[in-house]
């Protein structure tokens, strides 16, 4: 089907490993976010094997041009990623950028009480007496704090720059998005039917380039043909009888449409 006009991009993949390989094969990558970020080679395991769904979205308004958003199934469940969490929200306060959610309008001011009735200078005998006191109740543990959902990042001029959101998933699975740009609507979960979720090392691209190019987010590089595309598809899937992640060869199709 075509990107709808609220999308200039998309890809759906089983996991991220067949966009990541090469990136994570250099140790000028991995170094850096073993250190700054704390995704150890354990962790990168988790980021590369998760399905995921990535869109990018344009702005009419507002500082960018584009947002990005990056939908993860965690197959697993949320605890293997709340230490990939916490390293990457370290991380970000180093470099200055602050935790909060949307601005609040300030409180009004309470009412003023009424004015208290007069009492009389000397309290009567029966309240002279020590009073009874009443049975110790039994304390109550505190209840337990909820679970965090999620994180907004901003500058220090309150430009929203990303954050990340848990979407309940199917079964034990959850969903993580992440993103950067103004915080996105509420997205439902990736539905668990086939043509959602393409297996492992196939990845399914659908982008308007026409409109990409308008914002100048193409590569100059780009065929002209491609610049001019109203639709481009693609789908990449592992060649018959060759297994692994480690695969160098891909069947490649796609379509592309043109207006005249």
């Amino acid at each position: 089907e075509p990107l709808p006009n609220d999308q200039l991009l998309e890809i759906r993949g089983g996991s991220r490993d067949p966009l990541l390989q090469g990136l994570l094969a250099r140790q000028l990558i991995r170094d850096p976010l073993a250190r700054r970020y704390g995704i150890t080679a354990d962790r990168l395991t988790l980021l590369r094997d998760a399905p995921f769904r990535l869109r990018l979205r344009p702005r009419t308004s507002g500082p960018y041009q584009a947002s990005l958003e990056l939908q993860l199934i965690a197959t697993r469940g949320r605890a293997p990623w709340l230490p990939v969490l916490a390293g990457v929200s370290k991380a970000l306060r180093e470099q200055g950028l602050k935790e909060g959610a949307e601005p609040t309008a300030a409180p009004k001011p309470a009412a003023k009480p009424a004015p208290e009735a007069e009492t009389p200078a000397t309290p009567p005998a029966s309240a002279a007496k020590d009073p009874v006191p009443a049975p110790a109740k039994p304390s109550v543990p505190a209840p337990a704090a909820p679970p965090v959902d999620g994180a907004t990042w901003r500058r220090e001029d309150g430009v929203v720059v990303g954050g990340w959101r848990w979407i309940p998933g199917t079964g034990k699975e959850a969903q993580l998005l992440l993103f950067l740009g103004p915080v996105p609507p509420s997205l439902p979960p990736i539905p668990p039917g086939a043509a959602e979720r393409p297996p492992a090392g196939e990845v399914l691209l659908r982008v308007r380039p026409r409109a990409l190019d308008a914002l100048g987010l193409l590569p100059v590089e780009m065929p002209a043909l491609v610049r001019r595309a109203d639709q481009l598809a693609t789908r990449a899937r592992p060649l018959p009888g060759i297994q692994g992640p480690s695969q160098p060869i891909s069947r490649l199709t796609g379509a592309l449409q043109v207006s005249r």
